[in-house]
Formats: structure tokens, sequence, C-alpha cells
């Protein structure tokens, strides 16, 4: 890893962590946890390449962690993928369900029961995080600009 991209990559969450504290800060733990083990994982597997494969990870990664905050910021989620809305919504729902509150038999929650509609998975890892951290589309978001 060049010394350029290290000090990027220590810009790009400071800034995240101030710009949308404190759901940014919990971000940027989860980014740094989730690239380590894939650093781990590239070391591991290709060693032959793995500073090159390293640098692509990190250059992916700062890509997607800057649009990311573009799009939290500025609150684009529904010009950019109108389903984090809905992924939002339902996830934010099984949590309801996970936790025993009340929930009314309406869309969302026949949504969030099934296993058979298009983008459950989604659905259930939205739900997960949000179980784990609270309700902040911005750490789901890092979650997935990580994997």
């Amino acid at each position: 890893m060049n010394r350029l991209l290290i000090i990027a990559c220590v810009v790009m969450s400071l800034g995240l962590a101030v710009t949308a504290f404190p759901n940014g800060a919990v971000s940027v733990l989860l980014i740094y946890f989730l690239s380590i083990v894939g650093i781990f994982l590239i070391r591991f597997f290709a060693p032959d390449d793995k500073e090159f494969l390293i640098n692509i990870f990190l250059v992916a990664l700062l890509a997607r962690v800057a649009f990311g905050i573009m799009i939290y910021i500025f609150d684009l989620q529904l010009f950019f993928g109108a389903d984090a809305t809905l992924y939002d919504a339902v996830g934010q729902r099984l949590v309801e369900m996970w936790s025993g509150q009340s929930v009314e038999n309406d869309f969302l929650t026949q949504r969030a029961s099934s296993t058979t509609d298009v983008g459950w998975g989604m659905n259930y890892l939205v739900g997960i995080i949000y179980f784990i951290t609270g309700k902040s589309i911005l750490i789901a978001q890092s979650f997935c600009a990580v994997i």
C-alpha cells in the first residue's frame, strides 16, 4: 500500500465520522473491521498479488464510501435507488417484530415476514444491522460498501 492511499483512507474516515456523527463514527468502525477482515483474506489467499489487490480494494472502497457519504448527506436515496427506502422501512419493521413490539398487519409486515419476495435477503441483512446498531441507513450503506 502506498502512503497516499493510506492518507486518503484516514481523511475519508475522519470526514465520515465528523460529518455524520454519531452514525458516521459507527460506520467508520464497521468499515475498519470489515476491511481488516477483507485485507487479511486477500493476504492469505493471494500472497503473490496481495499489494495490487489490496490497493484495488482500498481504491474501490474509497470510491464507494465517498459516493455513500454524498448520498447520505444530500439525502439522495430516492434519486439513486428507491429500493434503499424500502429496505430501510422493512428492516426497521423486522427489528420491531424481533423486539416483540406490536406491529400492524400491513404491507411492510407482510413483506418483512415473507422469504419468497424479491430482496428478502437484503431486508434481513438490513434488519440484522439495525438490530445490532440501531436504525441508520448510513451504517447499512457502509456495510454494503465493504462487502
